[in-house]
């Protein structure tokens, strides 16, 4: 995986490459969302020849790379899309990935195969080890259990548009959400208009150092009443804990990065781990 800042000044293409999405992130660093989009674009202009594998439900890079050659594009029912999280290879359905929850992960999986079949291997093969693929830590990953709540940590989760993905994965239980991190000129309307519609939201619980920012984002929606600020971490997760029912899940899925609170990588996710264990 090569971050924005990498591919910034990125010298030499790939033979292929992977494009996900082309969302609003890091823009400080870039000196603004234009210039963040244009340096991670970079990763498709190198070199025509590279081999790329793009969503076609992006239209951002739809707009760009329509016409790129060298390009396999996937989420379209020409070639691998999962509609409902049910893989598909054109017409033919092959099924679900247990262990990987969300249509995003069944699309990321997606475009893993696609890259799989364009090298000539048994893409088919590659979808069924998937079976045992158990997926990685800090991503939907269900960190701990207290009578019949789940604790998911999803820290790597830095968007308000990954964050209403993870939301779907999970479509008939009460959650209640952990949001915030380091403010980084996101736009957090998406988020509130996303879960305007959402009637399993118990708690929402934000923390520093922007939670105060998404909580004016959220002030005018249905969970404004439900919606709080939270300096103290493990109280963060204590509060979004007793909102619940037993069969719900807190969810910290938090739409921003880590924060300078954190100082590595994971050490977030590490830390609501903890303190869900501190709970029982």
């Amino acid at each position: 995986e090569l971050s924005s800042y990498q591919i910034a000044d990125l010298v030499h293409a790939p033979d292929w490459f992977i494009f996900l999405n082309l969302l609003n992130d890091h823009a400080p660093w870039h000196r603004g969302v234009e210039q963040y989009r244009r340096d991670k674009a970079r990763l498709a202009m190198l070199d025509p020849n590279a081999r790329g594998v793009m969503s076609a439900r992006d239209s951002r890079l739809n707009a760009l790379f329509v016409h790129r050659p060298n390009t396999v594009w996937y989420d379209q029912s020409e070639g691998f899309h999962a509609p409902d999280g049910v893989i598909h290879h054109g017409a033919e359905a092959w099924g679900r990935i247990p262990a990987l929850p969300g249509a995003h992960n069944a699309a990321n999986a997606c475009a893993a195969l696609a890259v799989i079949e364009g090298l000539g291997l048994s893409a088919y093969e590659a979808f069924e080890s998937l079976s045992s693929f158990k997926g990685l830590a800090h991503r939907l990953e269900t960190v701990h259990t207290l009578y019949g709540v789940d604790f998911i940590d999803d820290t790597l989760c830095t968007t308000p548009q990954s964050c209403l993905l993870a939301l779907a994965a999970f479509p008939d239980r009460p959650i209640s959400l952990i949001l915030g991190g380091e403010d980084r000129e996101q736009d957090y309307a998406p988020l509130a208009e996303g879960l305007r519609d959402e009637t399993r939201i118990k708690a929402i619980v934000t923390i520093p150092e922007n939670g105060p920012a998404i909580i004016d984002a959220l002030k005018s929606g249905p969970h404004a009443d439900i919606t709080t600020y939270e300096p103290d971490f493990e109280l963060a997760v204590k509060r979004a804990y007793e909102a619940l029912p037993e069969g719900g899940i807190v969810m910290m899925s938090p739409a921003a990065p880590r924060g300078a609170a954190f100082t590595y990588f994971g050490a977030r996710g590490d830390a609501f781990t903890q303190a869900a264990k501190k709970l029982g």
